[in-house]
């Protein structure tokens, strides 16, 4: 790849997903460092660890798997469902999915990013910043 030859918007994307990589590599650390085989209990093969609600119409939840994968489901026009490995290739694909998504690039997508769920991004972010205020906290 030639710099010189690249658009401004190849440049920006660049520096995005950099920083969406950056992310991918912390978050999972996080949860490495958090949820280790230690976090499950005997016979335990999921953790609850995020919940969303909306006038008490909508609801979601994410589920940590003993495997390494984060599930999300909810009840949003009869329940949709999206996982993916919370390793930093996964978060880091679900993340440049969602934004190329929300800023009306899906286009570019390389490969098609099958999930309905609008806030994914949102919602596993909002995990993992619990799950660090978590781990910061004195025992």
């Amino acid at each position: 790849m030639e710099i010189m030859q690249m658009s401004a918007q190849e440049i920006v994307l660049m520096n995005a997903f950099a920083k969406l990589a950056e992310e991918a590599f912390m978050a999972e650390k996080t949860i490495k460092d958090y949820y280790g085989e230690k976090a499950f209990g005997l016979g335990e093969k999921e953790i609850h660890v995020f919940h969303t609600e909306s006038c008490d119409e909508y609801y979601g939840d994410g589920y940590i798997t003993i495997d390494g994968v984060f599930k999300y489901q909810d009840n949003w026009w009869g329940g949709r469902s999206y996982e993916f490995s919370c390793n930093a290739e996964g978060i880091y694909q679900m993340l440049r999915s969602c934004y190329l998504r929300n800023n009306g690039l899906s286009h570019l997508e390389s490969k098609s990013f099958d999930c309905q769920v609008e806030h994914i991004d949102s919602y596993f972010r909002s995990f993992i910043k619990k799950s660090v205020a978590l781990k910061s906290k004195p025992k």
